[in-house]
C-alpha cells in the first residue's frame, strides 16, 4: 500500500527518498498510537508523530537528496528542427 501510490519522480533517488519518508512517518505514527494508547495520553501520540515528521523531513529534504539525487539522471532528448 505504501508503494502503490503513483507519484511522478524525475530521479530514482527521489523515489527512494519518498518511499523512505513514507515508511518513517507510518512507523512513527503506529508507535505513537500504541504508546499513546498504552499510557492513555493522546498528546504523546501527537509528539511522537511530530518527531517522525521532523525526521522524515530531514531525511528526505537534506540527507537523501544529497546522497541519491545525482546518481541516475534522466537522459535528455535531443531537440529537433521543425521545417
Amino acid at each position: 500500500m505504501l508503494f502503490s501510490l503513483c507519484v511522478f519522480q524525475d530521479f530514482d533517488g527521489q523515489a527512494r527518498s519518498e518511499n523512505l519518508s513514507r515508511i518513517i512517518v507510518v512507523l512513527f505514527g503506529a508507535v505513537g498510537l500504541v504508546w499513546g494508547y498504552a499510557i492513555q495520553q493522546f498528546s504523546q501520540t501527537v509528539f511522537i508523530l511530530g518527531a517522525g515528521l521532523a525526521l522524515a523531513t530531514l531525511v528526505r529534504g537534506i540527507i537523501m537528496t544529497w546522497m541519491l539525487l545525482g546518481n541516475s539522471r534522466i537522459k535528455k532528448r535531443v531537440p529537433f528542427a521543425v521545417d
